[in-house]
């Protein structure tokens, strides 16, 4: 269910099939995005089944693309943490600004560590060239027909707002 309402958000706005950001009949139940994602997941589950040479190279992708996220979460969090520090946050980290880089230096070493230790670059070069297509489809597609939703629109205003305190 997670995976369906990420992936209408991204319908919402822009960054994926305007289709996928519609529900079912009148309900905001996001039952296209549950399909697409569930066929996406049944796909590589045939793979990994069947496939039994791609399984290390599909694990080492999913971990590089893992490690990067949080890599990424930890990189929002010190932007939003010295732009927008007036905010009132309901939860605020007890470890801070060293845990943010703490924990980016952790997930440095894990990718480089996914990178150095394979036989293969196959998830490295797949990993490379996953990120190059889904940034140039972000500057050649999305940026032109991407929105802001009303709820993020009333999140921005409230930074907008703070921010110019």
């Amino acid at each position: 269910f997670c995976f369906g309402r990420q992936l209408r958000a991204m319908g919402q706005s822009g960054l994926a099939n305007p289709l996928l950001g519609e529900g079912a009949l009148g309900y905001k139940t996001p039952v296209y995005s549950l399909l697409a994602g569930s066929a996406v997941a049944f796909v590589l589950c045939f793979v990994i089944q069947w496939a039994y040479h791609i399984r290390t190279q599909l694990l080492n992708l999913c971990m590089l693309l893992a490690v990067a996220s949080y890599f990424t979460q930890f990189a929002s969090f010190v932007i939003l943490r010295t732009k927008f520090a007036t905010i009132r946050r309901e939860f605020v980290s007890p470890l801070g600004m060293g845990g943010a880089a703490y924990g980016s230096a952790v997930f440095f070493l894990a990718f480089v560590a996914i990178c150095g230790f394979q036989e293969t670059r196959i998830a490295i070069v797949a990993f490379v060239v996953f990120v190059a297509l889904t940034s140039l489809y972000y500057l050649l597609v999305v940026r032109a027909r991407q929105s802001i939703s009303q709820e993020e629109k009333a999140v921005m205003f409230r930074l907008y707002l703070l921010k110019r305190e």
